[in-house]
């Protein structure tokens, strides 16, 4: 009977002790298992592979919402999309909510809203930049000096890919440059006439230039990387999952390294490719 009151009190001892050592191991896991990641998603933004609405669901689809689902899963996590409408708003709209504690992180640019979020250190999938222009006009863009006293457009959404501090302070003083979301309608408003170059990621430039009629229309370079900055994965500084961020830093190395993610990104750019020609059902 003492043999039995003896174990019965260390079982008990290890229960507590692992209990207790689980607090100061994993202090916010149940929060994190109760309340999914909430996450910064913008609406209304074309910028294939990496996010655009499906025309059948009308949902947000792409590499960039399946890598982040994918990353917090490996941990255990959930993610949960808090969409905003991809205007000059979305920033100071984001903003106001991660104050509130209404948004855990968000994708952006390092200089984004840096004094309430803590950003992984590897970034985004990048496939570097291009500039496009009509063939015919001959321009050879390359340069920042290039684009002077021309009317150009970014294919972004302020705050999703920012241009670099020194590329924003020259063509706020020197150039002509609308940011504008949608690549399809870009490609549009260049044969029109409304812009002389698109400036946007070099694997959506190709490959949406690739499903053009006619090719031949436009000529594309490679402009200076200083053009851009890296987009990178943030978790706000008030949020209970920040504890994870290192972790999570790591395994988007990780799927960089193993080429998971540019798998995700071509599989999402076949996608793409396809719904241009499906069909929805009635």
């Amino acid at each position: 009977m003492y043999d039995c009151f003896i174990r019965k009190c260390l079982i008990l001892r290890l229960f507590v002790s692992t209990a207790v050592l689980s607090f100061f191991l994993f202090p916010s896991l149940s929060v994190a298992q109760q309340s999914p990641f909430t996450m910064a998603q913008p609406a209304g933004m074309s910028r294939p592979p990496f996010i655009w609405q499906d025309k059948c669901s009308h949902k947000n689809i792409g590499s960039g919402i399946e890598t982040i689902e994918l990353i917090f899963q490996q941990h255990g996590l959930s993610v949960k999309a808090k969409v905003y409408t991809a205007d000059r708003h979305y920033l100071s709209n984001a903003r106001k909510d991660l104050i509130a504690g209404k948004l855990d992180g968000m994708e952006a640019n390092l200089s984004v809203n840096e004094d309430l979020l803590m950003y992984a250190k590897t970034p985004r999938f990048a496939s570097g930049h291009a500039i496009i222009s009509l063939a015919s006009k001959h321009l050879r863009l390359k340069s920042f000096e290039d684009l002077k006293g021309k009317k150009g457009a970014i294919i972004t959404a302020r705050g999703i890919v920012n241009a670099s501090s020194e590329f924003s302070a020259y063509w706020e003083k020197h150039l002509s440059i609308d940011m504008v979301p949608n690549i399809e309608k870009s490609f549009e408003q260049l044969e029109g006439g409304e812009y002389d170059y698109i400036i946007g990621g070099k694997y959506e430039l190709t490959r949406t230039i690739n499903l053009l009629p006619r090719k031949d229309l436009f000529d594309k370079s490679q402009l200076s990387s200083r053009v851009y900055q890296p987009v990178y994965f943030g978790i706000a500084k008030n949020s209970p999952y920040l504890q994870y961020l290192d972790v999570i830093d790591k395994t988007i190395a990780e799927m960089r390294e193993s080429g998971r993610e540019e798998f995700i990104h071509r599989k999402y750019m076949d996608l793409w490719v396809k719904g241009l020609i499906k069909k929805c059902e009635e």
